[in-house]
Formats: C-alpha cells, sequence, structure tokens
C-alpha cells in the first residue's frame, strides 16, 4: 500500500488524518545490562559451601539458590 493510499484509507475511517514521524536510539537508554543466564545457572546448580569456578564473573558471589519468599498474595496470581 502506497503513502497515499493509506492516507486516503485513514481519512475515510476517521475524517482526519495525523502524521508522525518519530525517531529512536539507543544511546539515548544507554546500555543494558548484560545478561549472563549459564553462569546464573552454574551457581544455583552447586550447593552452599561448594567451591565457584575462577573467572571475573564468579568473585564476589556465592553457590546456591537465592531464596524463594512467597506470600498469601502469590497464590492470587497463580
Amino acid at each position: 500500500m502506497s503513502m497515499q493510499e493509506f492516507v486516503k484509507a485513514a481519512r475515510l475511517r476517521t475524517g482526519e488524518i495525523r502524521l508522525t514521524e518519530v525517531t529512536q536510539s539507543l544511546s539515548r537508554f544507554g546500555s543494558p545490562p548484560r545478561q549472563r543466564p549459564a553462569y546464573k545457572d552454574w551457581i544455583s546448580r552447586l550447593k552452599r559451601g561448594e567451591k565457584l569456578p575462577r573467572g571475573r564473573y564468579f568473585r564476589g558471589k556465592k553457590p546456591g539458590r537465592l531464596p524463594l519468599v512467597m506470600d498469601e498474595f502469590w497464590n492470587f496470581m497463580q
């Protein structure tokens, strides 16, 4: 559909038309944090007290699953 046909069809539907041109740039939002699901999975599979692999990602992390807290509101969401 060409732009003229689109404008004509929009005018028939609403009686008036408003065209808006929008540009977006990811640089305005900054870089998103890197997700590393493989490393998170590795950490959660280890038990408390086991040793983590050496590496930059694992510094300062503790092995084991994070505690899961559920309240009464959780039951309503399911």
